[in-house]
């Protein structure tokens, strides 16, 4: 069994390659609890027409991580914060990734993975319960995430240009580490 992880910054194209890889030969078994595939957000928003590809259980538990190190997807709080929740997330963590491994095998999928991007502040408690791991990542240029991004708000908290660049900066700044370990 192969984990795949795609990793990336909001309005990257991310669900895209997600679609894309659960529609592959062999496919990816990418979730299907709470799964937005159909456009609807987590807000309820329908920001992107194709589906956002994310499993709910994901979402959830990557904004109780970012919360719990005290941020949020568009205020990102330190990656010392983040890998302090360890000790009290792992079981938690540990739990989802075997059950998501456990219906990607009772599918008979050989490959199975996610795509959250919030999970490039989370990666680092997820990457000890992953096996076999293998992670796509995606880098869209700053002016096109950003643009998108103010486009597409909607309920998310209104940031300036300037503001979101800072986000994307550290969201790229994280995902080429991650890369980085990697290569």
């Amino acid at each position: 069994m192969k984990s795949i992880v795609v990793l990336g910054m909001h309005r990257s194209a991310t669900s895209l390659v997600s679609q894309g890889l659960s529609r592959a030969m062999p496919p990816v078994h990418m979730g299907n609890q709470g799964f937005f595939g159909k456009g609807i957000g987590e807000d309820g928003n329908s920001a992107n027409d194709q589906g956002f590809w994310e499993d709910i259980r994901y979402v959830q538990l990557n904004n109780a991580l970012l919360e719990a190190a005290g941020g949020s997807w568009h205020d990102p709080p330190s990656k010392k914060a983040i890998l302090s929740l360890s000790p009290l997330w792992d079981d938690n963590i540990k739990k989802l990734v075997q059950d998501s491994e456990n219906e990607a095998e009772s599918y008979g999928c050989k490959f199975w993975g996610w795509k959250d991007p919030r999970t490039v502040l989370t990666f680092p408690l997820y990457k000890p319960f992953l096996k076999n791991l293998h992670v796509v990542s995606i880098f869209r240029g700053m002016d096109d995430v950003v643009n998108s991004l103010l486009e597409s708000s909607g309920d998310d908290p209104k940031k300036s240009k300037e503001e979101w660049e800072v986000v994307y900066k550290k969201y790229n700044s994280r995902l080429l580490s991650i890369v980085k370990d990697y290569t």
